[in-house]
């Protein structure tokens, strides 16, 4: 300790000597710094006018911007005053002028302000424009309340559509019966649930639009809610009544009119009710927040970056008055500090006190760095060694820390702190190895949450995310330690039973169901949830972890779509087994290799029996699967994308072989069958009309056979379709007619010249006299309309005999021939 006071006495000594030295350099250093102080002071003041000048433009461009925001906000609240929208841009155009005056100034340039100065205007000039529209937006009601043009756009058409179709309806039901009392009872009871709705409807657009209530918003939503759900239930048992012929024809008509409308309507209320739940809802206030603000804001920034370089340049100036002295002063310390005292006191303190524990700390981070845990450290002597240690302490446990957590967060979700689809993929593959020593079985479910995007989409993601916290700490308590519930993303969740067959895992699945089943309380909200799960066991489903998953998943789909809430996997409900995917690659190479074949079944001619034509059909016959169904093959084909290239090679097969009939004198009509692909396809009309040139066959001899389902999938583009293939002269069929739900209105649009009556009414109608009424009357609306009937199904001699009491010109069936291959038809053809 006495070593140190004299230590420290010494350097006091040598501090004073040093002060004493310093002293004369200071008085001539203070000298030099005087004259260097007169020089800075003048050059301030060449530069205080420039500013002068500067404060003066932006103080100016600052008053006229308040006065035209004062202007505008007088417009706002009174639209109609043109003279506060002049007023406003006046004022704008005066801060425009001063933005120029202001980049003008020499001070600007000096001082590289310009792209401040330069954004003050772009701002000012954008506010003008923003502005404007603003003006525009205020004074059109449709384009400051979007919602009002989506409900005249979208729901004022439904609604003339519903009045209309209802007015028909009580119209031709009061002209009926007295038994039909009960259906115009109903209908009235729909007209007025109808006007009931949508004066609510019109009362809650009124109340959004003129911010009356906010708070009954929710409470009028779902009030047309509960009467558009009342009313659908309604038109539902009317439609019912109209399949059992129990209302008007026309009425029956205007119900599934009404029930579209409703549903066309519903949808617009839908898209107004999202528009008033967002925030552009409003489109002047949008423009104000999202334009107007934001360049007010670049304005009040540009400015106050510029009178803050003004400020600045005004510390520069002060501070290059003193940087003269304290550059004396620096020099004078630092010939002082590094002349006479600290030289050789800096150089054995810092290798004593600071080297040494740097290197020695160096060294110990070398050795974390290899792995090395618990390197000890040396003893500091001095605070900053110390300092030194105790931070590489702590950056040491800090690392350690963070690596633990880094660990966790790899194989756990964020969100619901279960394990993610990396940790489950590894237990499930320890899993299967353990039970693949030990002969046991496990189980694999595949969960997905059952309306969980709706919650999303009305609550917010927010709230699912809530709910899938929920969800996950429920799993926890429902299953097993030893079991695992992992989150793979989204909505789906993966359960990993171990000791679990095939008898036992369902009971787990169901137990799973009824504990999501209660309801979950998220503060205020009650929601509940459902969830489909798909089962997978190891080793009846699979022996390796991705097997077990993908058919997981598979039999989760089937859950789904069968509306069971858990499901096993199933071999012969797989529809993305490897042999379907097989079947998809070989199509393609069917088609090119020209391996399919057509088959045809002759229409007759009622009145007197003769073959006025026939319908290609299309047959595969696989050689490892054999007959593949039709019907499969044409979802196959539409399912890969190939469905125009089959349509294609269909038509020309049959063309081909038709205009060998013509050639022989056999000028038979021939059909072909269309998807509903063909009529999406825009390329289909020049298809059809090159193929009918490349075999030099009439088009009026062709006749395209569209089911009730492909019109009705897409009318509109339907009809365009329809229409062009009308022109070129070719027929058109509607086929499979009464199995579909095509509007009688769509109907008589439709430039068809024949219905097909599907077989399952024709086969059926001798024995049930439903199907008769259904056929008959097929048949006198077919006429009526003025187009021609085609039966198919006609399996007996009993049938063809109705039928042609009936007035049906044509039939097709196995009782005249089954579908045979080009060669027999000819031979069958040559004996007729």
């Amino acid at each position: 300790m006495t070593s140190n006071r004299r230590q420290s006495h010494s350097l006091r000594t040598r501090y004073l000597l040093l002060i004493a030295s310093l002293g004369v350099v200071v008085f001539v250093t203070a000298l030099w710094g005087h004259h260097t102080l007169n020089q800075v002071s003048t050059a301030s003041t060449q530069q205080l006018q420039a500013r002068q000048d500067v404060t003066q433009h932006s103080r100016m461009v600052r008053v006229e911007m308040f006065e035209s925001y004062k202007s505008l906000n007088a417009f706002l609240l009174d639209p109609s005053r043109k003279d506060h929208r002049q007023r406003t841009l006046a004022y704008l155009n005066m801060a425009i002028i001063d933005s120029d005056r202001l980049l003008a100034t020499p001070w600007i340039t000096l001082h590289r302000q310009q792209d401040d100065a330069r954004a003050l205007k772009d701002a000012l000039v954008a506010m003008g424009l923003d502005i404007a529209s603003l003006a525009e937006t205020r004074t059109d009601p449709t384009r400051q309340y979007p919602s009002m043009a989506a409900s005249n756009r979208l729901m004022q058409p439904n609604r003339n559509r519903f009045n209309n179709a209802i007015a028909l309806a009580l119209g031709e039901t009061s002209q009926l019966s007295a038994q039909r009392t009960d259906v115009l009872e109903e209908l009235i009871e729909v007209r007025h649930l109808w006007t009931q709705m949508v004066s609510n409807f019109r009362i809650y657009l009124a109340n959004r639009m003129g911010s009356f209530n906010e708070a009954v918003l929710p409470k009028q939503e779902q009030a047309v809610i509960t009467m558009q759900d009342v009313l659908a239930e309604y038109l539902a048992r009317l439609a019912k009544r109209g399949e059992n012929d129990e209302l008007g024809f026309e009425t029956t008509a205007a119900v599934q009119d009404m029930i579209e409308a409703l549903a066309g309507w519903y949808a617009g209320f839908t898209q107004v009710k999202a528009i008033h739940g967002s925030t552009e809802w409003r489109a002047d206030v949008q423009l104000i927040k999202e334009r107007i603000e934001p360049n007010l804001a670049l304005i009040t920034a540009a400015l106050g970056n510029i009178e803050q370089a003004m400020t600045q340049a005004v510390a520069d100036d002060l501070t290059s008055l003193t940087d003269a002295i304290q550059a004396q002063t620096r020099m004078a310390w630092m010939l002082g500090v590094i002349g006479l005292l600290f030289i050789g006191l800096i150089i054995v303190s810092l290798d004593h006190l600071v080297f040494r524990p740097i290197r020695l700390v160096a060294d110990g981070l070398k050795a974390e760095a290899f792995g090395k845990e618990g390197v000890p450290l040396p003893k500091a002597n001095s605070l900053e060694a110390q300092n030194l240690i105790d931070a590489f302490t702590e950056m040491r446990n800090q690392v350690h820390q963070r690596q633990t957590a880094l660990q966790h967060q790899a194989t756990h979700d964020a969100l619901t702190d279960l394990p993610n689809r990396s940790l489950l993929q590894d237990r499930l593959d320890q899993a299967i190895q353990a039970a693949r020593r030990h002969h046991t079985p496990i189980a694999f479910m595949m969960l997905d949450l059952d309306r969980f995007k709706d919650i999303n989409d009305t609550l917010g993601h927010h709230v699912g995310d809530q709910l899938l916290g929920e969800i996950g700490n429920r799993l926890n308590h429902t299953l097993r330690e030893a079991d695992t519930i992992a989150r793979l993303g989204g909505d789906e969740f993966g359960v990993l039973l171990l000791d679990t067959d095939r008898d036992s895992a369902p009971q787990v699945a169901g137990k799973i169901t009824e504990a999501l089943t209660a309801p979950f309380q998220l503060g205020e909200l009650r929601l509940y949830i459902g969830a489909s799960i798909g089962i997978a066991v190891y080793p009846d489903d699979g022996e390796d972890a991705t097997t077990l998953v993908q058919r997981a998943d598979v039999a989760m789909y089937m859950a789904k779509r069968n509306q069971t809430r858990h499901a096993l996997y199933q071999p012969d409900q797989d529809t993305y087994s490897i042999g379907r995917l097989a079947l998809m690659g070989e199509l393609r190479t069917a088609l090119q290799r020209d391996s399919l074949a057509l088959h045809y079944q002759p229409k007759l001619r009622l009145s007197d029996g003769k073959v006025t034509g026939a319908e290609a059909l299309l047959r595969w016959n696989h050689p490892e699967y054999g007959a593949i169904p039709p019907d499969q093959v044409v979802a196959l084909a539409e399912h890969t994308g190939q469905i125009g290239s089959l349509t294609y090679w269909v038509l020309n097969r049959a063309l081909s072989t038709a205009a060998g009939w013509h050639r022989d004198g056999q000028a038979l009509n021939l059909a072909v069958n269309l998807s509903v692909h063909n009529l999406r396809d825009h390329n289909f009309q020049q298809q059809v009309r090159d193929c009918l040139a490349a075999h030099r066959f009439p088009a009026e001899s062709l006749t395209l056979e569209i089911t009730e389902h492909a019109m009705m999938a897409n009318p509109t583009d339907a009809i365009e379709v329809l229409k062009e293939l009308d022109v070129m002269g070719v027929r058109l069929a509607v086929d499979d007619y009464g199995t579909g739900f095509s509007s009688l209105a769509y109907l008589k649009q439709l430039p068809v010249d024949e219905l097909k009556i599907d077989k399952s009414f024709v086969m059926r109608m001798h024995r049930n006299p439903n199907d008769e009424v259904i056929v008959r009357s097929t048949i006198e609306l077919a006429h009526n309309l003025g187009l021609r009937v085609v039966a198919e199904g006609v399996e007996s001699a009993e049938s063809w005999g109705m039928l042609k009491r009936f007035g049906c010109e044509t039939a097709q069936g196995f009782h005249m021939s089954r579908p045979l291959p080009a060669e027999q038809f000819n031979d069958w053809l040559a004996q007729r």
